[in-house]
């Protein structure tokens, strides 16, 4: 099983929009990420967002570049301070890959969580438009396939998210 962890773009400030959608900035990034993404096949079962604006507008984007089978899911549970317990288990139920975009810190601890067994520790950096591409090399056990940073997404592709 793959699993896919995406931070969402760059957002517009509280401010400017309390819904917090993308900037111009983010949608770039976001551009940028379907690109590198469709271009290295990435194929999921379900692509899971929350709720919050920036969230399911970067998962949105990306479906339109991948192959997933069963499409978006929003979910309640993957805000930046939700607890990990129903995401694990339903993880570990998913039977297929699975893309999850959401927050930090809930990202971070989720991958902290599948690599080391505990939530606390620093495994990965979450950037925002960054993937961490995980994977199982046993049923409890996952390791870092790959991470990509939008950095790294515009150098691959030649030009910047500006």
């Amino acid at each position: 099983m793959r699993l896919y962890l995406v931070r969402h773009a760059d957002a517009v400030p509280k401010a400017q929009n309390p819904q917090r959608p993308l900037s111009k900035h983010g949608l770039g990034e976001v551009r940028l990420m379907a690109q590198v993404l469709s271009a290295i096949y990435v194929s999921v079962d379900e692509v899971w967002h929350s709720p919050k604006a920036r969230s399911k507008q970067t998962a949105e984007l990306l479906m339109a570049a991948i192959r997933c089978r069963r499409g978006l899911l929003e979910r309640d549970d993957i805000n930046p301070n939700s607890p990990l317990r129903k995401v694990l288990r339903d993880i570990r139920r998913a039977g297929g890959d699975v893309m999850i975009v959401g927050h930090e810190p809930h990202l971070g601890r989720l991958a902290s969580q599948l690599l080391t067994g505990t939530k606390g520790a620093q495994t990965v950096e979450m950037v925002k438009a960054g993937v961490v591409c995980l994977q199982t090399i046993s049923p409890r056990m996952w390791q870092v396939a790959w991470a990509i940073t939008p950095q790294l997404m515009g150098i691959i592709l030649g030009r910047t998210t500006t």
